[in-house]
């Protein structure tokens, strides 16, 4: 009988993301759900989405005992927006393991956000107090606009705590400096990294230029990827972030210099970018008026 794949995949993703729950051991499913579910498991770590869906649907349909077929299944289905399929796969898993306050946790906070409050209020109270998911679930109802809903299974996240040094005094004057960077057609977003290298966003070639600190440029990133390069932002790794105007996306390119690839983030008209050092990307949004935010996690 085939073993469910228990390797947990880590990557940067976000915490609306994915957060996959694994077989524990001594527990047999059928073989051609397993099948399934590891397939699905695969087609999640190679972050094609819609086939993952279609192998954890198979296997809840070849075993419709499998709770963490169900569980994956909601989360697919919440990151790609669509919440009452997420409650539908959740509440199925909840039917056949009412103790994993982790799904119950995820139907409470899907059903407050869709506004179904009775709904939500009815697993809310299903949390014991000193369970962790209680408090968690607290300070979400208090914060109702955070863009936060996935919680690792494996450990909790947790931000630490910076003060906040006010600056009272601006400049007095400002030097001009010429050092022109020229055969940019449609000049965007610009950023520095940590070794004072700059990036540069051109609209309108769908590219990305690095700049090095003796003058040295050259794209780094070209159409294809890039598509309507609007606003940028560096993390504190010195990853970089590219606000997709045209399509709609946020582009991540990899310090590492690994392949660049689109975050799992839905957002509209992305325009200015920023990223703290506790790891929240901020994204304004041009075709909602509106500013998103979102927390990234990285790999330990």
């Amino acid at each position: 009988m085939n073993k469910i794949n228990h390797k947990l995949f880590t990557k940067l993703f976000l915490t609306a993301a994915l957060v996959l729950a694994f077989q524990p051991k001594g527990f047999a499913y059928g073989e051609d759900a397993v099948q399934a579910y590891n397939k699905g498991i695969q087609m999640t770590e190679r972050e094609k989405y819609d086939k993952a869906i279609k192998y954890f649907q198979e296997a809840v349909s070849e075993d419709p005992r499998f709770v963490d077929a169900y569980y994956n299944l909601g989360i697919l289905e919440e990151f790609r927006g669509n919440n009452k399929e997420a409650i539908e796969a959740l509440e199925k898993a909840y039917k056949y393991k009412p103790d994993d306050y982790e799904i119950v946790y995820k139907l409470a906070t899907l059903h407050y956000i869709s506004k179904n409050l009775e709904e939500a209020e009815i697993y809310i109270k299903k949390i014991p107090p000193e369970n962790p998911h209680f408090e968690e679930i607290v300070r979400f109802m208090s914060d109702p606009g955070k863009n936060i809903f996935s919680v690792s299974r494996q450990s909790e996240i947790k931000e630490p705590e910076i003060d906040i040094k006010k600056m009272t005094n601006g400049p007095i004057s400002c030097k001009t400096r010429v050092n022109n960077v020229t055969e940019l057609e449609n000049p965007g977003g610009i950023v520095k990294d940590t070794e004072n290298n700059l990036y540069l966003a051109d609209f309108k070639k769908d590219s990305i230029i690095f700049i090095d600190n003796d003058g040295e440029q050259k794209v780094i990133a070209r159409k294809g990827i890039i598509n309507g390069p609007a606003g940028l932002a560096i993390d504190k790794y010195n990853n970089l972030y590219v606000a997709n105007y045209n399509s709609d996306e946020i582009v991540l390119l990899p310090a590492s210099g690994e392949k660049p690839r689109i975050l799992p983030v839905k957002v509209e008209k992305p325009y200015f970018l920023m990223v703290d050092d506790l790891g929240f990307l901020y994204v304004s949004e041009q075709a909602k008026n509106t500013v998103s935010k979102h927390k990234l996690i990285w790999e330990d």
